[in-house]
C-alpha cells in the first residue's frame, strides 16, 4: 500500500516503487503519478487565512481516516485513498457530500502535486465502496429529468439537451444493473450494454464511459469485475436487436 510521508528533503514514498519511479519536482513540491487503485480527493477552498479548516472538510477527513495533506495553494486538502477494483476513465468532478462540501476525485495515472504538509498522517485506506457510491451519485446528478429526446432538440442548446438525454439513459441502465437480483444480474448487465451501444460514436457517450459505469454498477450488484467487464464487452459487441 502506498504511504507518502513528510521528509526533510521532501516527500518520499516508502513502500510504493511505482510512484517513486514516476516523480518530478516543481515549484509546488513533488509531482507524483497516482498508481493503480489510488485516488485523490481534491477539496478546494476549505482553509481560511487564519489556517482554520472548514468543519465539513474536517468531518470528511475524520470519516475517511486516510493520508491527508494541505494542497499547494494552502487553501485546500488532498486526501489520498485506495479503491481496488474500481476504474474510471476520467476525473469525477463537482461531487458534493451530504453537508454540501464540494470535491473532485482524481483518477490513477495522472500527475498530482504533493506538498508534504501533512495534517493527517495515516495509512492510505481502502474506501472502494465510498468511491463507487460517489461515482454513482455523480452520474445521477448529471441526469436532469425530464430529458428530451435528442430528435426534438433544436437551436443553440441542442448539444446540452442531447447530452442530458444520453446521460439520463446511462444513469437509468446503471440503476437497473445495480439493483438487479441474483440470477438476473448478468442478463440485466448484458441488456444494458446492448441498449447503450447505439449511443457510442454519436459524440455524447464514449465507450469507456459506458464500460466504467456499468462495470462499477455490476460490482455493486454482486458480480466480480471480470464477470462485469466480459459481459459489458459482449453486450457492446452484440449486433442483434436491442
Amino acid at each position: 500500500m502506498c504511504n507518502p510521508r513528510r521528509q526533510e528533503a521532501g516527500l518520499s514514498t516508502h513502500t510504493d516503487s511505482e510512484i517513486a519511479a514516476k516523480a518530478r519536482f516543481n515549484k509546488s513540491g513533488l509531482s507524483l503519478v497516482l498508481p493503480d487503485f489510488c485516488y485523490m480527493l481534491d477539496v478546494d477552498d476549505v482553509i481560511n487565512e487564519a489556517g482554520i479548516i472548514d468543519p465539513r472538510a474536517g468531518a470528511l477527513v475524520a470519516e475517511l481516516d486516510s493520508y491527508t495533506e494541505v494542497s499547494p495553494s494552502g487553501r485546500g486538502l488532498h486526501i489520498i485513498v485506495s479503491a481496488p477494483g474500481f476504474h474510471a476513465s476520467g476525473n469525477i468532478k463537482e461531487v458534493f457530500t451530504a453537508s454540501g462540501l464540494k470535491f473532485e476525485v482524481k483518477r490513477p495515472g495522472i500527475y498530482v502535486s504533493f506538498t508534504g504538509n501533512c495534517i493527517h498522517d495515516a495509512e492510505i485506506k481502502d474506501i472502494g465502496d465510498y468511491i463507487m457510491a460517489t461515482y454513482e451519485a455523480y452520474y445521477r446528478s448529471r441526469s436532469p429529468a425530464p430529458a428530451k429526446s435528442p430528435d426534438s432538440d433544436s437551436g443553440s442548446n441542442s448539444g446540452a439537451k442531447s447530452r442530458a438525454y444520453y446521460t439520463k439513459a446511462l444513469g437509468g441502465e446503471v440503476d437497473k444493473v445495480r439493483t438487479a437480483i441474483k440470477g438476473s444480474r448478468s442478463d440485466t448487465l448484458f441488456r444494458a450494454a446492448m441498449k447503450l451501444r447505439k449511443y457510442v460514436g454519436v459524440g455524447m457517450l464514449s465507450e469507456s464511459e459506458i464500460v466504467d459505469a456499468l462495470t462499477n454498477a455490476a460490482r455493486l450488484s454482486g458480480l466480480t469485475e471480470n464477470e462485469g467487464r466480459r459481459t459489458v464487452a459482449s453486450g457492446l459487441r452484440h449486433r442483434g436487436p436491442a
